[in-house]
């Protein structure tokens, strides 16, 4: 199993908005042909996808031809195009000299776009299978179905939501390739459809990527039905996995929201005052920016950073830095917050006064971050660090700041160029029901970074409810904390975690980069990392309860990672 009616005018307007651009003609760097033959049936949402692929490409820079003429399958007639979308193609719609013209191309660094039947197209041609990766049977009738994002790192998925409905035609998998999926695909999306009996059906792939032969391949099951095309997220999705196959560079695509309110610019305040559980910044509504201020408390852990009222969206917080306060950022258990910035800001020494004070506000707290629930978070340059501590010297640790940040439920995160460091509690960061995450060039060093949870650490939420997490290009720094000698620590039930290019670096006492709870974990996976200096070769610096041929059954260990850039 995988775990991994408006009309087109409306949509074009919402998309210009959501990248917040003017109608003005952009100027052209690309170009991509989108080939719609068919040898048997031929679908009404073809002139609906041509139409708009052809708008986003006005909008986004680079021109759009769509032709049914095989006769274009030449190497000169394709040398023009920076990638080729099968736009619900149907049969065998190349001869033998299309063809080779065509694998000539795509072995040329050239990209690949399917959309829907083109999975399902030319099924005597060997070298077309494996540049699909993916093949289905029949479609069933048209309804609806929850399309879920499992490769938030992916620029095809970076601006999408982490989750939306769409009506189309679902399809099956088939046996070919074995199991249905090529070894070399990553899935991006996959779809969740509801059967004619009510129950809901197992994940399916609804849209994955490779390398291939020397080029890039990009697939999609959607686009059976008009509809499909006038659909924002789909939109958003095919117009990155056109530019991610053609190499051209994404574009930020976020969601349309309401302008926000002109930013505070806040100072610099003290605080000396009694314990107080209201932050410093205390957000009360919408669409607001704080940004320039800097933030002390006098004593340590009163009184918090920042807290919120209520369920919050499209806050930003720019070029801040609190010092010395309880909790740095605080969402708590019944709240939940979208579409939040942090940008340029620092939370340093986030602590408890006395672990053991009987002060609800104060008594075993002390985070960077604190966060139950939300979604679509932003942090980027950003510091969160306990003031320095001797690494090596155990007894200088006093865990009166238990976490740099730990996040509860918090779907769809991407941090990139900061850095989280606690030498002075349990672990440097605590990811539990996250999913949906990218870490960039971010630098971890302290206690251990635990990724999921155990049971019964958060009421009403399930066990081992983490998944879809990227390291890439990141840096980690730990020592042997709380009896956890091992830099990662995997919980229950975690699934899809990659490192890419990562580097470790343990002190004394410290005996594994990664330490793996096998139970119901699955698909942990890394590639091109070092240990000490060291490159990761196999399972060296693994400790688990698994052998070996069981995490190779869970796809646990060594994975070669796609480019996604």
């Amino acid at each position: 199993m995988i775990r991994f009616a408006i009309v087109i005018v409306v949509v074009s307007g919402w998309m210009m908005a959501a990248l917040g651009q003017t109608p003005e003609q952009p100027q052209v760097t690309d170009r991509v042909l989108v080939f719609a033959k068919t040898m048997d049936v031929r679908r009404d949402s073809i002139p609906a996808g041509i139409k708009a692929i052809k708008r986003i490409g006005d909008e986004q820079g680079f021109v759009v031809d769509a032709t049914d003429d095989a006769g274009t399958f030449t190497p000169q007639g394709l040398a023009q195009y920076a990638a080729v979308v099968f736009l619900n193609t149907t049969g065998d719609v190349l001869n033998d000299e299309q063809q080779a013209a065509f694998e000539s191309y795509i072995r040329g660094g050239h990209g690949f776009v399917g959309i829907h039947s083109a999975a399902d197209t030319e099924r005597d041609w060997a070298w077309y299978d494996e540049l699909v990766g993916v093949r289905f049977t029949e479609g069933s009738s048209v309804h609806k179905a929850t399309i879920e994002v499992r490769n938030a790192g992916h620029p095809s998925t970076r601006f999408v939501p982490a989750q939306w409905q769409q009506d189309d035609e679902w399809r099956d998998l088939e046996a070919r390739p074995p199991g249905g999926v090529a070894s070399t695909v990553t899935v991006l999306t996959v779809f969740r459809a509801q059967r004619a009996d009510g129950s809901t059906g197992p994940d399916r792939p609804f849209s994955w990527c490779q390398q291939f032969d020397g080029g890039r391949s990009w697939c999609i099951s959607g686009g059976h039905t008009v509809e499909s095309f006038a659909q924002g997220p789909f939109l958003q999705h095919l117009l990155g996995g056109i530019q991610w196959a053609a190499g051209m560079q994404p574009i930020h695509r976020a969601r349309a929201q309401t302008q926000p309110a002109a930013a505070r610019s806040l100072g610099t305040l003290t605080y000396s005052g009694p314990s107080r559980w209201q932050g410093m910044i205390h957000v009360a509504g919408d669409n607001a920016t704080y940004e320039n201020g800097t933030f002390t408390a006098q004593v340590a852990g009163i009184p918090q950073g920042i807290t919120f009222s209520g369920n919050r969206r499209g806050v930003q917080f720019r070029n801040l830095t609190f010092s010395g306060v309880g909790d740095g950022l605080s969402l708590e258990n019944d709240q939940s917050a979208e579409e939040i910035v942090l940008d340029s800001c620092q939370f340093i020494d986030c602590r408890s006064p006395d672990t053991t004070s009987n002060d609800p506000l104060l008594g075993h707290r002390g985070y960077g971050m604190f966060v139950s629930k939300g979604k679509n978070w932003t942090i980027r340059n950003c510091t969160f660090k306990t003031k320095a501590k001797d690494p090596a010297n155990a007894e200088q640790r006093d865990w009166s700041t238990q976490y740099a940040m730990r996040l509860g439920a918090l779907h769809g995160l991407k941090v990139s160029d900061s850095r989280f460091e606690n030498w002075a509690g349990k672990s440097c960061v605590w990811l539990m029901f996250v999913h949906d995450a990218l870490f960039e060039r971010v630098e971890f060093s302290g206690g251990p970074l635990r990724i999921g949870a155990r049971p019964n650490e958060m009421p009403g939420v399930a066990l081992g409810d983490c998944r879809n997490i990227t390291f890439r290009d990141c840096q980690f720094t730990f020592g042997d904390f709380y009896n956890w000698p091992a830099s990662i620590l995997v919980f229950p039930g975690t699934e899809n975690v990659r490192f890419e290019n990562c580097r470790f670096t343990t002190v004394e006492g410290c005996g594994w980069w990664i330490d793996i709870d096998g139970r119901n974990t699955r698909k942990i996976g890394w590639s091109k990392c070092t240990w000490n200096g060291r490159p990761i070769e196999g399972y060296v610096g693994v400790r688990t309860d698994m052998t070996e041929d069981q995490m190779r059954e869970s796809e646990i260990g060594p994975a070669i990672v796609a480019p996604t850039d």
